[in-house]
């Protein structure tokens, strides 16, 4: 058996141990336990060193993960691994990150790809600067991240959150982005939930003239289910507006609260849906406040 190192950026995470370099000791490594295998993550210094200023909006290498005693038939399975914990950082860390290449062994037979997506750094859901925090969080996320990731289409929700989010979008554009991603949660969750779709529309009963479940209807549904209650009427206003004209006529600050909005209830929502527990960053705030599941 040999080891694997992947090689990883966008990822802006504190350290939870140290490592000696040379004369100077850095808290640069994470080691996350997956599927019964460890995966040890180690920062490069000068994403622990720099601001993260200094890598925000371009593609930044910033990360490996070095995983031990890999046998060469189960090389595809680890990096699969890799890629869910690398979603998950995307979550934690509202920003791409991306596994952009692996050696194995390790030092040798070295495979690069090409990927998309820039750093991000300033609307974490979680306290990424605490590398102890970003271990709990996926180690408790991954199980169920898992589980739903191809019957709920995470990934791509998940990159819907992220695009929505990007730099320098006007704000119709984010706002179209965020009502795309409620669409796909809905859909996904009704089909995973086995409603009868018939002639592109989810129905109340396995009838072609039976009546449609309205989109409000669905959502309300989809976040009782994770034990969220919330008020979705501007939402379901703003998301009319931008998907049927392109325009909204709300203001650009009462448009942006919508948008806030949407991003606060997903971010709750797949935390929960994950199963998540403790504390996270409110988005909506500037992530300069706590809530807690």
């Amino acid at each position: 058996m040999a080891n694997l190192r992947a090689y990883i950026a966008n990822c802006l995470i504190g350290g939870e141990s140290i490592t000696r370099h040379g004369e100077k000791s850095i808290c640069d490594t994470v080691q996350f336990t997956c599927e019964n295998r460890v995966f040890v993550l180690t920062q490069k210094a000068d994403a622990i060193q720099k601001p993260r200023s200094y890598f925000e909006g371009s593609f930044s290498a910033t990360t490996e993960i070095l995983v031990p005693n890999v046998e060469n038939a189960d090389v595809e399975l680890v990096l699969a691994i890799i890629d869910r914990i690398c979603w998950l950082l995307s979550l934690a860390c509202m920003s791409k990150v991306v596994c952009y290449g692996h050696d194995y062994p390790d030092g040798k037979n070295s495979t690069r790809k090409a990927v998309v997506g820039v750093t991000r750094s300033n609307r974490s859901t979680i306290q990424i600067q605490l590398g102890a925090k970003v271990r709990e969080f996926v180690d408790q996320t991954y199980p169920a991240f898992a589980l739903l990731e191809h019957r709920r289409k995470l990934a791509v929700a998940f990159d819907y959150m992220l695009q929505a989010d990007a730099l320098g979008l006007p704000t119709e554009c984010r706002s179209i982005f965020a009502s795309v991603l409620l669409e796909n949660l809905k859909h996904h969750y009704a089909a995973n939930e086995g409603l009868p779709f018939i002639d592109g529309y989810f129905r109340k009963k396995p009838e072609r003239k039976a009546e449609t479940w309205k989109f409000r209807e669905l959502l309300t549904k989809m976040f009782k289910e994770v034990g969220m209650t919330p008020d979705i009427s501007s939402i379901i206003s703003l998301r009319n507006d931008v998907v049927h004209t392109g325009l909204s006529a709300l203001s650009h600050h009462d448009q942006r609260a919508v948008y806030d909005q949407i991003q606060d209830l997903v971010r709750e929502y797949f935390l929960r849906l994950l199963g998540f527990k403790g504390s996270y960053l409110v988005y909506s705030t500037g992530c300069s406040t706590h809530a807690a599941i």
